[in-house]
């Protein structure tokens, strides 16, 4: 990739180098059922980018105003029908879990987005 070889098994060495993928199988793609929609798009962004953070030199913080605008606008942006980014991800519809995912792997803005499957489950 880029001139590069990658080992796309290595999933942390795949996103580092912009490279997101999205599985038809919600079960394999660490969503985190019992967090809030929100917290479930912006995870891999701040734990790998930084991003949604704000940095104190010593200390980050979680930067919510920005994280809660972006969740709102995925949602938007994917018609994810929920009560708004609060809302609990096991308790939206299959589907809607999918758009997530696709969500998540959006965040990230990678150069490369792979996917499997994408429409699987979603109502379109």
């Amino acid at each position: 990739v880029f001139g590069r070889e990658l080992d796309l098994g290595k999933l942390g060495a795949a996103l580092a180098n912009g490279i997101a993928f999205v599985s038809e199988d919600r079960r394999g793609v660490g969503l985190l059922l019992d967090q809030s929609i929100e917290h479930n798009l912006v995870f891999s962004a701040i734990h790998i980018q930084e991003e949604f953070l704000i940095n104190l030199k010593l200390l980050k913080l979680y930067h919510r105003s920005k994280a809660r605008k972006h969740a709102q606008k995925m949602i938007k942006l994917l018609d994810i029908r929920c009560t708004g980014p609060a809302q609990k991800l096991g308790s939206l519809s299959g589907g809607n879990q999918q758009k997530v995912c696709l969500a998540r792997a959006l965040t990230l803005n990678p150069k490369i987005l792979i996917v499997s499957e994408p429409t699987r489950g979603i109502d379109i």
